[in-house]
């Protein structure tokens, strides 16, 4: 591998893991590795009601929004979020959450 810059070339490196930045698995691989983090948030039954179903949580690669209706809530979905951040090796950083009211 090597990285550009402009005209300029990095060092030849070799990488031994990782998926390819495009690659058709990636996206699969990603909904994999939150399957169990998603289906966690779902269980605590907070967020906000679309008819019967539950929204409480987008997942994008470098993003998660959350959504809660209430104040009562309002703890939790992060709490959560914390957790299974450690154990899918995840940082959360509060210094980008935003909270709308």
């Amino acid at each position: 591998m090597q990285i550009t810059w402009g005209k300029d070339f990095s060092e030849p490196f070799y990488v031994s893991n990782g998926v390819r930045q495009g690659g058709v698995l990636r996206p699969y691989l990603f909904a994999v590795y939150l399957d169990d983090f998603s289906n966690e948030l779902n269980n605590i039954k907070a967020g906000c009601y679309i008819g019967e179903v539950l929204l409480n949580h987008l997942i994008f690669p470098d993003d998660i929004c959350v959504f809660c209706p209430s104040v009562r809530w309002l703890q939790r979905i992060p709490d959560v979020c914390q957790a299974g951040s450690m154990q899918n090796c995840m940082g959360l950083f509060s210094t980008t959450t935003k909270l709308f009211a």
